[in-house]
C-alpha cells in the first residue's frame, strides 16, 4: 500500500496503492494505554460501635484508552473486622485477618467504573492497636483487554497485586487516600 508516503504529489483517490500520487499530511495512530485506579470509601460515620455492619464501597475506574475485563479486586480484612459472604465478593465467613476477592466480569470501557460494595461487622480487635489496626485495603490484583490478553503488568502508574508499603503507609484521610489522579 502506499500509506505512508510523503513524496507523493496528492493526486491519488484514498487507499489507493499508487506511491507517486499518494501523500499524507498526517497519519493517526492509535496509542493503548492501559490504567485502572481503585477508590475504597467507607460510608459510615462515626462513632463505631463494635456489632454494627460497615458498608464500603468500591469504585474501579478505567482511565486508561483500552477496554478492561476480568478485573480482580482483592480485599484485605484486618483484625477488628468479621465477615459474611455478601455482595459477590467469595469466601466466607471469616474474622480478619483474611482476604476476600471479586471478579468484574466487564467490560469496563474507558471513562467507564464500576462500583461494588462490602458489608462487615466491626469487632473488637484481638491484636494490640496500632494506627493501622481496622484499616481495610482494597487493590486490583489481575485485569484483562477484550482481547483476553493478561494486563496486570501493564498499568501505567500501579503495581497490580503488590500490597506494598506505598499502599499500606497511607491512611485514611491523609495523603494518598483515595487519590485515583495520583501516579505511583
Amino acid at each position: 500500500s502506499s500509506d505512508d508516503m510523503l513524496a507523493g504529489d496528492g493526486t491519488g483517490v484514498a487507499d489507493d496503492t499508487v506511491n507517486t500520487t499518494d501523500e499524507d499530511d498526517n497519519d493517526p495512530e492509535y496509542v493503548e494505554v492501559f490504567d485502572l485506579a481503585l477508590k475504597k470509601v467507607l460510608n459510615n460515620t462515626a462513632p463505631y460501635t463494635y456489632g454494627e455492619t460497615h458498608t464500603f464501597t468500591v469504585t474501579v475506574y478505567n482511565q486508561g484508552s483500552v477496554t478492561a475485563q476480568n478485573v480482580l479486586v482483592k480485599d484485605y480484612i484486618p483484625d477488628g473486622y468479621s465477615y459474611t459472604t455478601n455482595g459477590g465478593w467469595s469466601m466466607g465467613p471469616i474474622t480478619g485477618p483474611g482476604t476476600i476477592t471479586q471478579l468484574i466480569s466487564g467490560p469496563i470501557m474507558p471513562g467507564d467504573s464500576v462500583v461494588l460494595s462490602l458489608d462487615m461487622t466491626f469487632t473488637m480487635a484481638t491484636l494490640p492497636s496500632t494506627d493501622h489496626t481496622w484499616i481495610n485495603y482494597s487493590e486490583i490484583t489481575k485485569s484483562e483487554d477484550l482481547n483476553g490478553t493478561d494486563k496486570t503488568n501493564d498499568d501505567v502508574d500501579s503495581d497490580a497485586g503488590s500490597n506494598g508499603a506505598n499502599e499500606n503507609n497511607i491512611l485514611p484521610g491523609g495523603p494518598g487516600d483515595n487519590d485515583v489522579a495520583s501516579v505511583t
